[in-house]
């Protein structure tokens, strides 16, 4: 999920706790990203999770914050919607959407460098990236491996390329591309008016959450 789109659904939400460690990075003792940065619960389903007293109330703007602090250190925006996962940490799936902050060393959903076309299509994404100026672009690289699906690679002579196959609109590229020369776009709906994925679920998330 892109900022943008996580933006709006903690906006949404009427209820919104916060565990106090990311559990994926806590477990492989992450070096490169803070341990502290946990994971976002909304809506009123999450009003009795405890965790042990690992998980606090927050407001939206302490959310807010905690968002733009993950976004700046180029963590990506995944939405957890197991019924299986939320139901055993006392969520009800009904009513809440789990919201995480997941860098691309320790969380295992986006250990997906070298995946196949199979398995990605397994993770819906909320957009695309796309080339704004191709003139503008430096040939810098950083794009690439800043990119945890392997969906951009930059030709020295005609600049950056997108997989749109591969490509989930996370926004990783777009944070480190110093002359912004990309931005991510939202999926359109097709010609036949059949639903994108990105744009179903975010329907559906912001229902649960409000």
């Amino acid at each position: 999920m892109n900022y943008d789109a996580a933006k709006q659904l903690v906006e949404a939400s009427s209820h919104i706790v916060r565990t106090d460690t990311c559990v994926c990075r806590d477990a492989r003792d992450c070096r490169d990203y803070p341990i502290d940065l946990g994971c976002l619960f909304l809506g009123k389903g999450a009003i009795k999770m405890s965790l042990h007293g690992r998980v606090h109330p927050v407001t939206k703007e302490e959310a807010l914050a905690h968002l733009d602090r993950a976004h700046r250190l180029g963590l990506v925006n995944n939405t957890i919607w197991s019924s299986v996962e939320l139901s055993a940490l006392g969520v009800d799936p009904a009513h809440s959407v789990e919201l995480c902050s997941c860098c691309p060393c320790c969380c295992l959903a986006f250990k997906t460098k070298h995946a196949s076309h199979a398995f990605l299509d397994g993770i819906a994404g909320f957009g695309v990236s796309q080339v704004v100026s191709r003139d503008d672009c430096t040939r810098c690289t950083n794009c690439m491996p800043a990119c945890p699906f392997d969906a951009i690679k930059v030709d020295l002579r005609e600049g950056p390329m997108i997989d749109e196959l591969r490509c989930k609109g996370c926004g990783r590229c777009v944070a480190v591309c110093r002359p912004d020369a990309l931005k991510i776009v939202p999926f359109e709906p097709t010609g036949n008016s059949t639903p994108v994925p990105g744009t179903m679920y975010l329907e559906e998330f912001l229902e649960k959450v409000r």
